[in-house]
C-alpha cells in the first residue's frame, strides 16, 4: 500500500472473526452459556477467559489484560488505548481538535469508522472516485478531505473557514457543529457528509436544551446573504420538533455557507445498509434552489476499483470483519 502523508497502517481492531460464539447474545442472564456472573462479565474474545467487572456510570473501567478492552453488556467494548481502534495514521485522530473525542476507542465510534475509511481511502489517491460515487458528478481534480473541519495531509489543521462560519451562526454555542467528514474540489463542489454507524439522525425534539424553539433555530441557521436558501422554512416551521432532522439541517446550512463563489454545495447521509433512511423525510426540509442532498450507503464505497485487489486488502477486511454490538455491522459478503 502506499504511505500517503506518513499515515502508516496498523493491525485491525477486533471484528466479528474474533469474537467468542454468539458474543452479541450472551450477555444475558437468560442463557444457560451467558457470559455474565453476577458483578462480573466474561471478555468477549474467543478462547479468553478474563473476569470483568460490570461497567458503572462515573466509574473508571477496568480492562482486560490480554486484549486490552473493557467489556459492558449493552454489548459493546471500549479500547484502553483509543488508537487500537484506528487502521491507518493511528497516532493522528486521538490528538486532533474534536467534540467527543473520549469516543474514539468505542467500538460503536462512527468516528473511528469515518477516519479508517475515508483516510484509506485518501492513502490510496481514491478521493475523486469516492467523490462520484457519493454525489454522482466527477471531480475535476482531486478532492481535498476534512475530518472534523481538519484538512487532511501531512498538517491536519483546522479548516480557517469552518471556523469564520461557527462564528457566524454559533458563536456562543458550547458545542459547535462539526461536520464529520468533508470532500471539497475548489470551484467545483463542497459536500458534507453526516456519517451514521449505530446512531439515527437526531430530531429537534432531542436537542431543546441546546437550540430551544423550532423558531428560535431557524432563526439561528439564517440563509447567507446573496444566495439561495437551502431550507424550506414554511414547512419546517410547521411541524411538530419531533420531526425536523435538525443535524441534517445544520449540515444543509453549513455547505451553503461554505460554498465558495460558484460552488455546489451537497449534503450526504452516510448510513449502513440496513439503517432505515430519512431520504423521504428530509427532502420536505429543504428547497429545490441549492444544496443537493443523498443518502448513501457505506457498503456503496466497498465498490471503489480503488479499494479492489490484494494492495487494500486491510481496508475490505476490516469492512467485512467490523462489529457493531457485536454483530456484523455491513451487510457485505
Amino acid at each position: 500500500m502506499k504511505n500517503r502523508a506518513n499515515f502508516g497502517w496498523s493491525e485491525i481492531p477486533y471484528g466479528v472473526s474474533e469474537l467468542k460464539k454468539e458474543a452479541a447474545l450472551r450477555y444475558s442472564t437468560a442463557r444457560t452459556d451467558s457470559l455474565l456472573r453476577g458483578e462480573f462479565l466474561q471478555c468477549c474474545i474467543r478462547d479468553c477467559e478474563e473476569q470483568l467487572p460490570k461497567r458503572h456510570r462515573g466509574q473508571t473501567p477496568l480492562f482486560c489484560p490480554n486484549h486490552g478492552i473493557s467489556v459492558s453488556t449493552k454489548p459493546t467494548y471500549i479500547y484502553a488505548d483509543a488508537e487500537r481502534n484506528f487502521i491507518i495514521g493511528k497516532q493522528i485522530p486521538t490528538r486532533l481538535p474534536k467534540v467527543e473525542n473520549f469516543r474514539l476507542g468505542h467500538e460503536t465510534s462512527e468516528d473511528a469508522v469515518s477516519w479508517n475509511v475515508f483516510v484509506s481511502i485518501y492513502a490510496l489517491d481514491g478521493l475523486a472516485e469516492a467523490f462520484e460515487k457519493l454525489t454522482g458528478i466527477a471531480a475535476t481534480e482531486e478532492p481535498e478531505l476534512y475530518l472534523w473541519g481538519n484538512r487532511i495531509d501531512s498538517q491536519c489543521r483546522k479548516w480557517e473557514r469552518l471556523r469564520e462560519v461557527r462564528n457566524v451562526l454559533e458563536q456562543e454555542l458550547t458545542f459547535p457543529t462539526e461536520p464529520d467528514i468533508m470532500l471539497r474540489v475548489p470551484g467545483q463542489a463542497i459536500v458534507l457528509i453526516e456519517a451514521k454507524f449505530g446512531s439515527s439522525n437526531p430530531r429537534l425534539a432531542d436537542k431543546k436544551n441546546r437550540f430551544g424553539s423550532v423558531a428560535k433555530f431557524l432563526n439561528r441557521y439564517k440563509c447567507k446573504d446573496g444566495r439561495a436558501d437551502p431550507l424550506d422554512r414554511n414547512w419546517i416551521s410547521e411541524q411538530e420538533d419531533d420531526q425536523i432532522l435538525e443535524q441534517l439541517c445544520r449540515n444543509a446550512v453549513f455547505a451553503h455557507w461554505l460554498a465558495s463563489g460558484v460552488e455546489q454545495p451537497f449534503v450526504i447521509n452516510l448510513i449502513p445498509r440496513k439503517a432505515t433512511s430519512d431520504e423521504q423525510l428530509f427532502r420536505h426540509h429543504l428547497t429545490d434552489n441549492d444544496v443537493q442532498f443523498h443518502v448513501r450507503r457505506w457498503e456503496d464505497l466497498c465498490g471503489l476499483s480503488v479499494l479492489q485487489g490484494a494492495e487494500p486488502s486491510v481496508v475490505m477486511s476490516y469492512l467485512k470483519d467490523k462489529t457493531m454490538n457485536f454483530s456484523r455491522a455491513f451487510d457485505l459478503p
